[in-house]
């Protein structure tokens, strides 16, 4: 794996990778193997995988366990107590770049980050100015994204009142309860909260694709680089 820079993965940005501290043994792997997963769609597809036995030709009788939060998932993987992990490309940088040995298998999917509110009119970064949103998972992702996507929008990150939750879950009660005006989520969380707000005859909307925010910058960025001489 070549060596990244953190500009290389963001440029990413929600990337999750399936990521192991012993690569060539997860092709052929003769002990049980255990995949760690976070609390995103991406482990659905991984546990499905396990359950169905669709990985018993590579990883006989691996088993699927979910990891809570970044910081629990970094730890494991120092230690070496992770063999088989998915997490944000960029926390495989990071990770690869201090040495730990860790080799990139694979990307899942480029991007999975909503903002959802009860009010639609929220529907952009600017109309977030004033407002309270939840956001999981302080200095990490997806904080990392929202904060450069502020910024690029020309808002400080002041602008946007920050309540930040120790998970997705924490996040939902909090849109639901109404201590927040909105709350970046992803997928499946994002989802969840539109259903489970239907039962307590509520109404949630997706109101911000922060996939589609962040190609706007990215175009906004390519039109504006002066030509290289």
């Amino acid at each position: 794996m070549a060596h990244l820079t953190r500009r290389q993965a963001l440029s990413a940005f929600s990337g999750l990778a399936v990521a192991t501290l012993a690569a060539p043994h997860v092709a052929k792997a003769e002990t049980p193997l255990t995949f760690y997963g976070p609390p995103a769609a991406p482990s659905a597809v991984l546990a499905h995988a396990v359950k169905g036995g669709f990985l018993k030709d590579v990883a006989p009788g691996a088993v699927f366990k979910a990891w809570k939060t970044p910081d629990e998932m970094r730890a494991a993987v120092a230690s070496g107590s992770m063999g088989a992990v998915v997490m944000p490309s960029y926390g495989v940088a990071n990770l690869h770049n201090r040495g730990l040995g860790l080799a990139l298998l694979n990307v899942l999917t480029t991007g999975l980050l909503y903002i959802v509110s009860k009010d639609g009119t929220l529907n952009s970064l600017q109309s977030l100015s004033g407002k309270t949103l939840a956001l999981p998972f302080k200095n990490d992702m997806p904080d990392f994204v929202l904060r450069r996507l502020v910024a690029e929008n020309g808002l400080k990150l002041g602008d946007i009142k920050l309540e930040y939750a120790a998970s997705p879950p924490e996040a939902v009660q909090l849109l639901l309860t109404g201590r927040v005006d909105a709350a970046l989520l992803s997928e499946p969380a994002a989802t969840a909260v539109v259903i489970k707000a239907k039962s307590f005859f509520m109404t949630v909307h997706r109101t911000i694709d922060i996939q589609r925010e962040w190609r706007r910058w990215r175009a906004r960025l390519k039109f504006h680089r002066p030509a290289s001489p």
